[in-house]
């Protein structure tokens, strides 16, 4: 079974070298659709009132001028959820509620759902890449994730297809769609750090090959190390007392494409990183990656145009650990995994993947966070000020939405992470 599984995949990269059979559209180009994942991972996360009505917020902006498929798991009171959508006035006739069996232990439709690509008759399909325990399990060990996921997986893919009346391809790259940018003109942004470990038994022919048949990409720009506020396994102690949790290396928390030759980079200014060992951290990485960017080129031999933007100001939250608890909410028991040397009666601050970047493109709407709140420090207001100055200075012809998203920040994930693109 490996002999013909290896001869299979020979095969495969063989055929696909230099062809460009299906093509990834732009995220800014017609989308007739949005899947959302309503509960994701959330009910064992902390906050998690304050992260459904961030996605109510999410689905409300959506559905009113877009068709948004509902992700819920199978069991969920799909009589109260609309009344819920109806009490916050949320257009229900642009509305499907999709029941998906142990949604909720999968992760959210960006990272474990379908990429969706185009065929050459012009054609969506939806394209299942490989998993590995990058992509975390909210339910199972880390060790057990790839046995336990794949019926889910399956399942949860032939569900979207027949929904969706789409067909379905499998790729056998390990790649979720929020560690990947893509301009929709042949140039893919990744992160080396976080992509190449988890694809680590691909030569660079095969990789490309494969990349190549699904986004018809020329090139590959190749950044080292993504945001400090997202850290892999074996990574959440950010400093003294802080912690974070995260995927690794998922670029969607600090590299953006806004058109095929414009990148938005997460970058915090040097005064602020004085007294602020993280931002200092995060300074030192995005430096390198700007350097990167900067001599990067466009399919057509052009430099890319480089916008910094700026870097939240969040306070972080705090949690007493109490071992009596029989259960810690996520992603609280990662941290607590990860760090056995935190005793008890500790009072740990744990601060989230907060991005201006983690935005979603909505055809006519753009919506980007913002993060101000009563009691935050003034730099945070100023810098939603700026945000929403830049984003508007580049999409004048469209309606940008601030919305205040930390309650899903907190759950590990953003507006961009919980949602996922169907184009028209």
């Amino acid at each position: 079974m490996r002999l013909i599984t290896f001869i299979f995949f020979i095969l495969l990269t063989n055929i696909t070298v230099g062809q460009n059979l299906y093509r990834v559209p732009a995220e800014w180009e017609k989308q007739k659709a949005f899947l959302v994942s309503y509960n994701g991972v959330l009910e064992d996360s902390i906050l998690d009132k304050n992260a459904y009505q961030v996605i109510d917020n999410l689905i409300k902006e959506l559905s009113s001028e877009n068709k948004v498929f509902v992700l819920v798991g199978k069991g969920l009171d799909e009589t109260k959820l609309i009344q819920n959508f109806k009490r916050q006035k949320i257009n229900l006739t642009n509305i499907q509620i999709l029941p998906i069996e142990n949604l909720h232990s999968m992760g959210v439709c960006r990272d474990v759902g379908p990429i969706i690509a185009k065929n050459k008759s012009n054609e969506n399909v939806l394209v299942k890449f490989n998993w590995s325990p990058v992509g975390f399990d909210a339910t199972n060990k880390p060790t057990n994730q790839p046995k336990s996921i794949t019926v889910r997986r399956n399942n949860y893919f032939d569900k979207l297809s027949t929904t969706l009346h789409h067909s379905l391809i499998e790729n056998h790259l390990a790649i979720e769609g929020g560690e990947i940018e893509n301009n929709g003109n042949g140039v893919l942004i990744l992160v080396e750090s976080f992509t190449k470990k988890r694809n680590a038994n691909f030569t660079t022919y095969q990789f490309d090959s494969l990349l190549q048949s699904v986004y018809g990409k020329s090139k590959i720009i190749w950044l080292k190390q993504g945001d400090i506020l997202d850290p892999g396994i074996g990574e959440s102690k950010l400093a003294e007392n802080i912690y974070g949790q995260g995927m690794g290396g998922h670029i969607d928390e600090f590299a953006r494409f806004v058109n095929d030759s414009t990148i938005f980079l997460a970058y915090p200014n040097k005064s602020e990183c004085n007294n602020d060992s993280i931002k200092m951290k995060m300074l030192h990485r995005m430096e390198v990656n700007y350097d990167i960017l900067l001599k990067a080129t466009t399919k057509n031999g052009q430099h890319f145009k480089i916008v910094k933007i700026p870097v939240p100001d969040i306070l972080p939250y705090k949690y007493y650990y109490d071992t009596l608890k029989s259960k810690h909410p996520m992603p609280i028991r990662f941290i607590l995994d990860e760090n056995p040397s935190i005793k008890t009666g500790t009072t740990i601050k744990y601060l989230p993947a907060a991005s201006y970047l983690n935005f979603v493109f909505a055809n006519d709407k753009i919506i980007i966070p913002k993060y101000y709140r009563k009691g935050y420090p003034k730099t945070s207001l100023q810098k939603d000020k700026e945000v929403l100055r830049i984003f508007r200075s580049y999409f004048k012809g469209k309606k940008i939405i601030q919305m205040d998203v930390l309650g899903l920040n907190y759950c590990m994930g953003g507006i961009h992470c919980w949602t996922q693109q169907v184009p028209e």
